[in-house]
């Protein structure tokens, strides 16, 4: 847990530096609220709310990004034994950036990095460390 702290410490350091590094921060708000059947066939309403923070700055060659979200979860879908397991899976990747903050019978609120690397270019070449996109095609 000692790495929340250094998670908002160095948020902290970013708005304070952010004019002087070039930062730019933002974020976004979703809230989505669905009705659908679970899995014994009954109606639920469930409510998704999501707070994305994304910051990125630069300075010369180096150049950063970072997405980090908050979601909290409520409502019928959350009691349905099997979207449970689904939603408790970590994420199919190396790096799983994903924590549950704390659950209920009919809630989850977990945060996750969403994206983050830094990248560096010299001349031709650019090098990007993280977790990031990669798009295939469109």
């Amino acid at each position: 847990m000692a790495w929340r702290g250094g998670l908002c410490a160095v948020l902290f350091w970013c708005l304070a530096q952010s004019a002087a590094m070039g930062m730019e921060l933002g974020g976004e708000y979703t809230q989505l609220l669905f009705a659908t059947d679970d899995t014994l066939g009954r109606r639920v309403y469930t409510d998704m709310h999501r707070l994305r923070l994304n910051g990125h700055g630069g300075r010369g060659a180096w150049s950063w990004r970072v997405s980090y979200d908050q979601e909290f979860w409520l409502g019928g879908l959350m009691r349905d034994p099997w979207f449970r397991s689904a939603f408790a899976r970590p994420y199919p990747t190396w790096l799983d950036a994903t924590a549950t903050l704390a659950s209920g019978r009919s809630y989850v609120w977990r945060h996750h990095l969403y994206r983050g690397w830094l990248r560096m270019e010299h001349g031709a070449w650019q090098w990007t460390l993280g977790r990031q996109r990669i798009a295939w095609g469109s």
